[in-house]
């Protein structure tokens, strides 16, 4: 099983728990909870979500920048790998 497949899977358990808790119990608002219960419920629904959202970061801030932005960061990554190899280029600037 891969990254996102085991992912899915984590998450898929956790709504699954979350469902098996709301049928234990008289009212949807999981109000009647054993704490330990809810706890674990909790602390696992949490790290699951941080688990997706730490992934999800380097996409997010992909769409803070603008697209010429990303590809200028991009390009000058490329030329100091190259330039570490002593390849030295000419690049008019402001293109």
């Amino acid at each position: 099983m891969d990254g996102p497949e085991k992912m899915n899977a984590q998450l898929d358990d956790i709504l699954k728990e979350f469902q098996q808790l709301r049928e234990r119990l008289k009212y949807d608002d999981l109000s009647g909870v054993p704490v330990g219960d809810a706890v674990r419920f909790v602390t696992r629904a949490q790290a699951g979500i941080l688990r997706v959202a730490d992934k999800l970061k380097v996409a997010a801030s992909l769409h803070k920048m603008s697209m010429k932005d990303y590809i200028r960061n991009v390009l000058e990554g490329h030329l100091s790998e190259l330039e570490k190899k002593g390849i030295k280029l000419a690049l008019k600037k402001g293109k």
